[in-house]
């Protein structure tokens, strides 16, 4: 297909607003690579507006395919963003300059996913439900944290990038083996103790939670003139909601098991089984 066959394609099936009016396409330019099977779209638009929003992908019927919408202001790509089949369009407000207003911006998402998304929430739950120290909280969180952080920056700057398609449904996964790993350990030890192979399953898992993180950042919107300070920030977000389900939960499930360690032991059982059964629902729903 030729560049203005494809180029009239895309105009009839892109929808572009900027300050919520659709734009002209007529002086949009197309190019095309055959080889990398990559399609760029490219419109100047002046001035410079306060808001925009993609509405449909380029190739909306194709579930493989991925729109990037980078956003260039005077000469520099400062927003980029993926759009594919689970999150197929944006309306953005533009960030702020500021580097306080882009912190908190980021910040703020980072918060706000960690308590939209319930699978990171039942992730964490599943591991602080079968007790364990202050000693074994700290080493499992920082093998969660760490991990989680390495692939939400190899994603998001994609030097490693892979498809939700594969993502969600693992995570999902990891939240089956969190509650069978739970599960084991109950059946081992006869009363709650530290169970020394979670860190390294929150190690693991978190690697996939973290291209997990990176798919809501691209739905933010990442700033590239301050790609540092966004992937930081948002990183600081999905800490702080983190950190509160863990003040909410662990002190409850320490209590419990200071003072009625039969109780807490049943808990932790029929709270590890439902973890498992929710993430076994959920692939089965993601695949």
């Amino acid at each position: 297909m030729s560049s203005s066959a494809i180029k009239e394609a895309i105009d009839h099936r892109l929808s572009v607003r900027l300050d919520g009016q659709s734009i002209e396409t007529q002086n949009a330019s197309v190019s095309v690579d055959n080889f990398n099977d990559l399609v760029t779209w490219q419109a100047i638009v002046a001035p410079q507006p306060r808001s925009f929003a993609v509405l449909a992908r380029i190739y909306p019927d194709d579930k493989l395919s991925q729109t990037v919408v980078t956003v260039v202001r005077n000469g520099h790509a400062s927003e980029e963003y993926l759009l594919n089949a689970d999150h197929p369009m944006i309306a953005h407000e533009q960030l702020q300059a500021d580097t306080l207003a882009v912190a908190l911006q980021f910040i703020k998402q980072g918060i706000i996913h960690i308590f939209s998304g319930a699978d990171h929430i039942l992730f964490v739950i599943g591991l602080l439900i079968t007790g364990g120290g202050i000693r074994s909280l700290i080493a499992v969180i920082t093998a969660f944290t760490v991990s989680h952080s390495i692939t939400l920056g190899l994603s998001a700057t994609h030097i490693l990038t892979i498809p939700s398609w594969f993502i969600e449904p693992a995570i999902a996964l990891s939240i089956v083996a969190i509650g069978l790993e739970n599960l084991r350990a109950l059946r081992k030890n006869p009363g709650l103790s530290e169970n020394q192979t979670l860190p390294y399953l929150a190690f693991f898992f978190g690697l996939i939670h973290g291209f997990g993180f990176a798919s809501a950042l691209s739905l933010v919107g990442l700033d590239l003139q301050q790609l540092l300070l966004s992937l930081v920030s948002f990183n600081i977000g999905v800490e702080i909601g983190q950190a509160t389900i863990i003040l909410c939960v662990f002190p409850l499930i320490s209590y419990l098991a200071r003072s009625n360690p039969s109780l807490s032991r049943r808990v932790a059982f029929v709270g590890s089984f439902l973890i498992g059964i929710i993430g076994a629902i959920w692939f089965v729903q993601r695949l």
